[in-house]
Parts: structure tokens; C-alpha cells; sequence
């Protein structure tokens, strides 16, 4: 099968996220393999045959173990489809799948 090329970006709650940004570094995990990100930018990931584990996590501090994962199963995505990960409104609530949105164009 062919990978599926998708945008995974990783946004914080209101409430929390000052202190994520300034403390911690999000990370883009694909069926266990992790891939360092940037806050609100787009994280470009191959999704083997459209169809794989997608979730974020955090670092504090660049170090220690992923908190806050919480992978989600997606299938049948397009090429350049954009999923949206945020997380709740407290540091240890699970980055969940907040929006998916279709290729642009």
C-alpha cells in the first residue's frame, strides 16, 4: 500500500496554553514512531495505505516520558488531509483529535 501524506497539528487549550508553550515540546506519534513538532505548525507524517494510529503528545522540558498521548485511529484519509490534536483544559488531559479537515484546493 502507499502512504497517505497528512498535516498533524498540535494546538493547546486557552487555559493552559502559556504553560505548555513555554514548558514543554509536543510531539506527533504515527503507529509508535515518534516525530518532534512545533506548536500550531504543521507536522507533514506518512500514514501507511490512509490508515494508522495518529496522536501528540508533550515533553517537559525536552525530556522525559510522552505525556498526554492519547492515539487515535484514522482511516481512509486523503493526501494533504489536516488533523487537528488539542488537549483538554488541564496539563494532564490527552491531546484528542479535535478537528479533521479535507485537502485545501
Amino acid at each position: 500500500m502507499t502512504d497517505v501524506h497528512v498535516h498533524v497539528f498540535a494546538t493547546t487549550h486557552w487555559l493552559n496554553g502559556w504553560f505548555l508553550r513555554a514548558a514543554s515540546t509536543p510531539y506527533v506519534v504515527v503507529d509508535g514512531r515518534e516525530q518532534e513538532a512545533r506548536w500550531g505548525s504543521a507536522s507533514t507524517v506518512a500514514v501507511e495505505g490512509g490508515r494508522s494510529r495518529v496522536g501528540v503528545g508533550v515533553r517537559y522540558l525536552g525530556r522525559g516520558a510522552l505525556l498526554g498521548l492519547e492515539a487515535t485511529p484514522v482511516e481512509g484519509l486523503a493526501d494533504g488531509t489536516a488533523l487537528v490534536f488539542r488537549n483538554g483544559p488541564w496539563n494532564h488531559d490527552p491531546f484528542r483529535l479535535a478537528r479533521t479537515a479535507p485537502p485545501a484546493g
